[in-house]
């Protein structure tokens, strides 16, 4: 640890830094940028190796060499601060405690499970259970392994504390929360898709719980992390955000748009009038929703895992009318150079490109072409 961090610390740019920081905030305003910000993920170079996750998660000191590396690379290209010290792309540098999708359901005592050296996954209470929690109202906010996240972000602290350019540069965002929606189907499973017809009124009892209790995680995480980089912009997801936390709502792809106006739109709101704003994740479509999330009232930012996948167009013409930005957008380096998606948000939005290797990230630096 001590050699890969002395490493960082005389490769660190603390200009190049503030520059980055600077060129994202002004993109989630709406504002002229020389370019939008773009972040590479790449597979690691030689000598650098991370290990395996299964090690990771019951490690803090191999998570954390993993995190500063590349903490996907086990299983393919990531965003990296060794690589983004060496080729000085537009990664806003950070690290997380990362324990899975299971982190805030253990709250509720689901239990995470690591088969191989897959991420974590968890296994729904069943509805006696969840019937249960509703009963007894907000969770005491203690579990093993949110635990284990609050130990691993005060080692974080620790061990960068001897390095002032990594201790200055390097964010520990809050972990991954995941959203009351999304934490809802890791508790209850798939069965959940048929309660909104079988049992609303109970439905809306869970998820009012879960979004009271999401608020007051997200907010016992934050308060132990570095993630602020100015009012109302915190470092999170591997870019910039803006707003106080990032709901995932990847299962709401799946819903019609009266469902999500009735059901998930008023959750969200609910956390984000108490954190004040926020933005929301989502993996897949979701198309046939657009304006019913557009209507979201306090969402200061989305963030895009497949934007492949949607009408882009369609959803930069509303962006742009609404100032809305997006966070994050992913794209493989063949389509983001083909259809150049720049074009069509030259600002208001930031970019990770997947590279095959890291001479190519380096070569598209070098180059101007992002």
């Amino acid at each position: 640890m001590t050699q890969l961090l002395e490493w960082i610390e005389e490769r660190i740019d603390l200009d190049h830094v503030a520059a980055v920081e600077e060129r994202h905030i002004k993109a989630l305003q709406w504002e002229p940028v020389d370019r939008p910000p773009v972040t590479f993920s790449a597979p690691v170079s030689e000598p650098f190796v991370v290990y395996p996750y299964a090690q990771a998660f019951h490690d803090s000191a191999k998570m954390m060499v993993n995190e500063l590396i590349g903490p996907y690379a086990a299983m393919g290209p990531s965003p990296s601060i060794v690589n983004s010290v060496l080729i000085k792309d537009d990664y806003p540098l950070q690290i997380r405690a990362f324990y899975g999708v299971g982190l805030f359901v253990s709250f509720f005592g689901a239990k995470s499970e690591i088969i191989g050296d897959n991420f974590p996954w968890t296994q729904p209470i069943g509805l006696e259970t969840l019937k249960r929690h509703v009963a007894r109202g907000v969770p005491e906010l203690k579990s093993e392994l949110s635990q284990r996240a609050l130990d691993t972000m005060a080692y974080y602290k620790e061990v960068l504390a001897p390095y002032p350019k990594c201790r200055q540069a390097i964010h520990i965002t809050q972990p991954d929360l995941q959203g009351p929606f999304e934490n809802a189907v890791h508790l209850w499973g798939s069965d959940i898709f048929t309660a909104f017809y079988d049992c609303p009124d109970f439905l809306r009892e869970l998820l009012d719980l879960l979004a009271e209790t999401w608020v007051l995680a997200c907010r016992k995480f934050a308060a132990e992390s570095t993630e602020t980089a100015r009012e109302d912009f915190i470092y999170l997801h591997f870019t910039i955000v803006k707003g106080k936390g990032l709901l995932k709502d990847d299962s709401t792809v799946m819903l019609s748009p009266q469902i999500y106006s009735e059901f998930i739109r008023p959750l969200n709101e609910k956390v984000f009038h108490a954190l004040g704003t926020g933005g929301i994740h989502w993996c897949g479509n979701g198309d046939q929703w657009r304006s019913k999330l557009m209507d979201t009232k306090g969402l200061a930012c989305i963030d895009w895992g497949n934007p492949d996948m949607i009408d882009l167009p369609a959803w930069a013409t509303i962006l742009r009318e609404r100032r809305l930005p997006v966070a994050r957008m992913e794209w493989k380096s063949n389509v983001f150079s083909e259809i150049v998606p720049a074009q069509l948000f030259p600002t208001g939005a930031s970019f990770v490109v997947m590279v095959d290797d890291f001479e190519q990230a380096r070569a598209m630096v070098q180059n101007g072409t992002v």
